[in-house]
């Protein structure tokens, strides 16, 4: 029996020392937005979108309630579009080239480039009932997520719909069966599809036909480059890297294609805290991780291609 206990004791301190050995990655902030010319800081952040079309983000803010937009690259501040209408979380938005289309309990809003609502927007064919995320692709194809009923659907520019993953919770093909809970989602380079699956703590990797591919990273498994407590949040860089808010350990983990390890970022950094309470992670086509921090009322950018 003492044996046994000093091998257990082994075990223990070795994986105690493994984790221990875990080097941290340091992220070099570039750009902090927190506020608008003219219009002073922002006092909440409802929602934000990434149109890469021309590689800027648009926040849904206020205390005078609006649309901002900045310049990924530089933080330029370069358009405002005020709201009247009155808008609450939850909010769902997006920008993918052409209008601004925002969606809260209220109904469906969209505003053209110059500034205006559009009074007769229709909202795009094949949308889930329940719309909970959307991502654009590189090709201009819309990725709806509804959580409610657990569907995913890719609706190309001329309206038809591509894929449908999750439509029939009897179907045989496995790809059917695969989803339990949407919680955020990603798109690559080359169309592929990543979904973080919150009640099961995995991101599950669809190809750009919504083909299931596989499971590519686990919350539990024998490896030890594991390390995912609570998942939150995803986004995908340009080398395929998978980047994970962990809200378990306040932290970002990248991880590869196989699902090892390969980055850990804690919250805190040389000069305070990266991040307090992300919202929303993007990762730019520049390679750039922008994070929206609700603890900070601000959205920050790092830049990931100082990591290669």
């Amino acid at each position: 029996m003492k044996k046994l206990t000093v091998a257990m004791f082994a075990v223990l301190m070795l994986i105690a020392a493994r984790a221990g050995a875990q080097d941290f990655t340091v992220l070099n902030q570039e750009l902090e937005i927190r506020s608008y010319p003219g219009e002073g800081y922002f006092q909440y952040i409802h929602a934000a979108a990434l149109d890469e079309t021309d590689n800027t983000v648009t926040l849904l803010a206020g205390p005078a309630l609006g649309l901002y937009t900045f310049s990924v690259s530089s933080g330029a501040a370069l358009k405002y579009i005020p709201i009247e209408e009155a808008i609450s979380p939850p909010v769902v938005m997006w920008r993918c080239g052409g209008p601004t289309v925002i969606l809260s309990h209220t109904g469906f809003l969209a505003y053209g480039d110059d500034g205006r609502p559009i009074a007769d927007f229709k909202p795009p064919a094949h949308m889930p009932d329940a719309l909970s995320k959307v991502l654009c692709t590189h090709t201009g194809n819309l990725v709806f997520f509804d959580d409610v009923n657990k569907r995913i659907h890719n609706v190309g520019p001329d309206g038809e719909l591509k894929y449908a993953i999750g439509a029939d919770p009897e179907a045989k093909n496995p790809r059917d069966q695969i989803l339990r809970s949407l919680l955020d989602g990603a798109v690559d380079a080359v169309g592929e599809l990543y979904v973080l699956d919150a009640k099961q703590g995995e991101v599950k990797k669809f190809s750009h036909r919504g083909e299931f591919r596989r499971v590519v990273v686990r919350s539990s498994g024998f490896s030890d480059s594991v390390h995912l407590s609570r998942p939150m949040l995803l986004s995908v860089d340009a080398l395929s890297n998978i980047w994970i808010y962990d809200q378990g350990d306040l932290s970002l983990k990248a991880y590869d294609d196989f699902g090892f390890l390969k980055y850990y970022v804690t919250n805190t950094g040389a000069n305070g805290f990266l991040f307090q309470d992300p919202q929303w992670i993007t990762i730019d086509r520049t390679n750039r991780l922008l994070i929206l921090d609700r603890g900070a009322t601000a959205l920050r950018v790092f830049d990931l291609n100082q990591l290669n």
